[in-house]
């Protein structure tokens, strides 16, 4: 059986203006949506949401809009 540490280090090492790409957290609507219009609403405007009673603040993504925002970010497991 694979231990975490194995499953993570299979991951691809996807690196975006010399720094590795963060995953996402495996929350449902990274996970049911694919769109890129998703990830902006909340990701350019850090747009502050509740899920099951607990509060999170996404990221303001660092860099200029490029298409196609799963070829770089992966699901984390």
């Amino acid at each position: 059986m694979e231990s975490k540490k194995d499953t993570i280090d299979a991951y691809p090492l996807i690196l975006v203006d010399g720094k590795v790409a963060p995953r996402l957290s495996p929350l449902p609507f990274h996970i049911e949506n694919s769109l890129e219009s998703n990830c902006l609403n909340c990701h350019q405007s850090e747009k502050n949401f509740t899920l099951n009673n607990k509060k999170y603040i996404p990221k303001k993504m660092p860099h200029e809009y490029r298409e196609n925002c799963i070829s770089c970010h992966v699901i984390e497991m």
